[in-house]
């Protein structure tokens, strides 16, 4: 995934649904916020650009899935805040 393409369709057309979990939709502005918002905790907690992060996704069938996790992986695709 280009590191640029949330940041621009979350510019151009915020409310549009960008994943969607079980019955839950996730527009590309909520997606890059959560995305922010874990990068930046990410950095607080001294990781840094090359590090190496894992994410644990839950194998949850059904309607009770998550949809932190695309988030958490577009956060650590981040290059910097979206200007």
């Amino acid at each position: 995934m280009s590191q640029d393409f949330p940041d621009h369709h979350a510019k151009v057309a915020p409310d549009r649904v960008a994943y969607r979990v079980g019955e839950t939709e996730v527009s590309y502005a909520q997606m890059v916020d959560t995305s922010i918002r874990i990068a930046n905790l990410l950095r607080a907690r001294g990781v840094q650009r090359g590090d190496t992060v894992a994410i644990l996704m839950p194998n949850i069938q059904g309607s009770s899935r998550s949809p932190g996790p695309a988030s958490a992986q577009v956060s650590c695709t981040r290059r910097s805040p979206p200007g």
